[in-house]
């Protein structure tokens, strides 16, 4: 079992999370970060100590990774058919029948880990971004249970789901991109579909 919990995660979930696995697991040491300074001093012993990250923009160093004595796991939402930036918008654009969070293994490349727990739902017809983004933080949050209740535990690695990653990791121009596409110069459905996903 593991001695320490190190929650990286952003200001508005942070006590939360801690709350949830100190009610869960009392006897195990709980550390927050919000920042990268934080991760860096938090991370300065590892020994004993599961990383999990919910919703961090935070990269995690990979010297950090190589000295974590477990498998680390990070809790977005986006379907892994949607990996990287505004994982919501994309899918939308997409026209995506479902959607929803991941959880995976984290490593030096930004999510490309192994998947180990999808939660996903129908999107529902007529989805708007914002509408979408708050049913998959309401999806992650479900997964961070599942997740921080096995880490809590174990010292080992969750099974990986037979499920990959598909296309590459969305980056911020990925999605100026889609910003700057000229809604005169689309077809009615597929601006429609931008509509859903940009507002614009």
């Amino acid at each position: 079992m593991p001695q320490r919990i190190l929650i990286l995660t952003g200001q508005r979930e942070a006590k939360a999370l801690a709350r949830y696995v100190t009610a869960r697991a009392s006897a195990l040491d709980v550390a927050v970060a919000t920042t990268r300074a934080d991760l860096t001093a938090a991370a300065a012993d590892m020994r004993g100590t599961r990383l999990i990250a919910f919703l961090s923009s935070v990269i995690v160093p990979a010297e950090i990774l190589a000295r974590a004595p477990m498998p680390a796991y990070n809790i977005h939402p986006g379907s892994p058919d949607f990996p990287g930036l505004c994982p919501e918008a994309f899918a939308l654009a997409a026209g995506a029948r479902r959607f929803g969070a991941t959880a995976h293994e984290m490593t030096r490349e930004v999510d490309a880990g192994a998947i180990v727990a999808v939660e996903d739902f129908a999107v529902p017809p007529g989805c708007g971004r914002l509408h979408l983004a708050d049913l998959a933080y309401r999806a992650a949050v479900t997964l961070f249970a599942r997740i921080a209740d096995f880490c809590m535990a174990s010292d080992g690695a969750l099974a990986a789901l037979p499920v990959a990653w598909r296309g590459r990791a969305m980056r911020r121009g990925d999605y100026q991109a889609l910003l700057a596409r000229r809604p005169d110069l689309m077809v009615p459905a597929d601006r429609g579909l931008r509509l859903q996903a940009v507002g614009l």
